[in-house]
């Protein structure tokens, strides 16, 4: 099983896509909720693209552990998210930095509530006892980062 969580529009064949609203082609849940996600334990594959950024620091710790403990022996974890490093270094156009930082502010649920950098979310994912496999950069300010249980 692969699993796209938080996919608002980016409905990805062959995947589980969940989100937190009725979206078409996905299935409404709270993926924040252990109560909720435990019903997809045994994962291959995890896709959290652009949504890790929007719990606070000690939920997405929680919430982070919690997607990994779905991943089977030798599963993979592909997290997006704003590149807070990237942020700071380039300058960005007023109006993509307030994206970045903040988020599309356009439902309840799309506000930015915390920031990493790779080696923040890199430090995060190690300490859940996964190995860094894949870590990349976009020019849209974000970074990539995949890793193993």
């Amino acid at each position: 099983m692969q699993l796209n969580i938080g996919c608002g529009d980016q409905i990805y064949r062959n995947y589980t896509n969940l989100d937190i609203r009725n979206i078409e082609g996905a299935i409404k849940c709270d993926v924040s909720s252990s109560l909720q996600m435990r019903r997809f334990r045994g994962c291959d594959e995890i896709c959290a693209f652009d949504i890790l950024e929007h719990f606070p620091r000690e939920k997405s710790r929680e919430v982070l552990r919690m997607w990994v403990s779905l991943l089977r022996p030798s599963g993979v974890i592909r997290i997006r998210c704003p590149d807070l490093l990237h942020a700071v270094k380039v300058r960005l156009s007023d109006e993509w930095l307030e994206l970045l930082l903040y988020g599309g502010q356009d439902y309840e649920e799309n506000y930015h509530k915390t920031g990493y950098t790779m080696a923040m979310l890199a430090g995060l994912l190690i300490d859940l006892d996964l190995k860094i496999i894949h870590e990349e950069y976009s020019d849209a300010g974000n970074l990539e980062i995949w890793a193993q249980k």
